[in-house]
C-alpha cells in the first residue's frame, strides 16, 4: 500500500527575454506585477449604439421658441405633450430594464411595456401639470423682466405679448422644467425619445436642421408687417388679464 516516492519535476529553465526596440520594457512591466495578480482581460472595442442628441434637443428648443412668437398657446401645448411622452418613455424603459434584470429577458417584455404605457402616461401627465405651474410662474416673471429690459434697450415699448418676450418666456419655462423639480425623468426620457426618432448621427443632423428651419420660419413670420401672435385655440390673449394687476 505504500505509494512510490514522488519525484518533483526539475525546474524549467527561464529563457532570457529578447531585447529589442519594442520589447525592452516588457520584462520590467511583468516584474512590477505582484505575485498572484490576475492579468486584466483585453477590452474589445464594440460599436457605439448611442449617439449624442444634444443638437436635436437644442433644435427642438429653437423650434418651440420660434413657434411661441406666432402661436404661443400651441407652443406651450407642444412642449407639454413632449414632456408627457418623454416621461412615459422613461417610466416604460425603467420598468423594462428592471424586469429584465430581475427575471431575465423575455419576448413578451416589450409588448407588455407598450400595453402598460397608458397606465404610466397618467402619472407623467400629472407630473407635467404640476411642473408647468412652477414653470409658468417663473416664465411670467421672466416675461415682465424681459419686457422691461427690451424696452430700455431698444427704445420700443415692449409688453408681455410682444414676440421676443414670448420666445424668452417659453425658453425660461422649458429650462425650469428641464432642470427644476422632477427634471431627471424629463431629461432621460427626452434623450431616449430623441435617439429613437433620429436613429443615428446622420438622422440627428437632419432632424436638427429641420427643427432650426421650422424655428427660423416662425421667427421671420412673426416679424412681418401686420402679423401679431395668435392665441389659438383661445380667441383673446390671456396674458393681458394676468399681468394687468402688475
Amino acid at each position: 500500500w505504500a505509494s512510490p516516492p514522488y519525484a518533483s519535476p526539475p525546474p524549467r529553465a527561464v529563457q532570457p527575454a529578447r531585447r529589442g526596440p519594442f520589447s525592452a520594457r516588457r520584462p520590467m512591466a511583468q516584474a512590477a506585477a505582484p505575485p498572484g495578480a490576475v492579468a486584466p482581460e483585453p477590452r474589445v472595442a464594440g460599436p457605439r449604439w448611442r449617439h449624442s442628441v444634444q443638437l436635436p434637443l437644442l433644435g427642438l428648443l429653437a423650434a418651440l421658441a420660434g413657434l411661441a412668437m406666432c402661436l404661443p398657446v400651441v407652443a406651450v401645448l407642444v412642449a407639454a405633450g413632449w414632456s408627457v411622452v418623454a416621461r412615459t418613455v422613461e417610466a416604460s424603459s425603467l420598468a423594462l430594464f428592471t424586469g429584465a434584470a430581475e427575471r431575465g429577458r423575455r419576448r413578451s417584455d416589450l409588448p407588455l411595456a407598450v400595453l402598460a404605457s397608458p397606465l404610466r402616461a397618467f402619472p407623467a401627465l400629472l407630473t407635467t401639470v404640476l411642473v408647468m405651474v412652477v414653470s409658468g410662474i417663473v416664465a411670467g416673471g421672466a416675461a415682465l423682466g424681459a419686457a422691461a429690459m427690451l424696452t430700455g434697450a431698444t427704445g420700443r415699448l415692449m409688453s408681455a405679448e410682444s414676440e421676443p418676450v414670448l420666445a424668452i418666456a417659453l425658453v425660461v419655462g422649458v429650462l425650469v422644467g428641464w432642470w427644476g423639480p422632477a427634471g431627471t425623468s424629463l431629461r432621460r426620457g427626452s434623450r431616449r425619445t430623441m435617439r429613437a426618432l433620429t436613429l443615428g448621427r446622420a438622422g440627428a443632423l437632419v432632424v436638427t436642421v429641420a427643427l432650426l428651419l421650422v424655428g427660423g420660419y416662425f421667427a421671420l413670420r412673426s416679424q412681418a408687417s401686420g402679423v401679431s401672435p395668435e392665441w389659438y385655440p383661445w380667441s383673446t390673449s390671456p396674458v393681458s388679464g394676468i399681468v394687468a394687476p402688475f
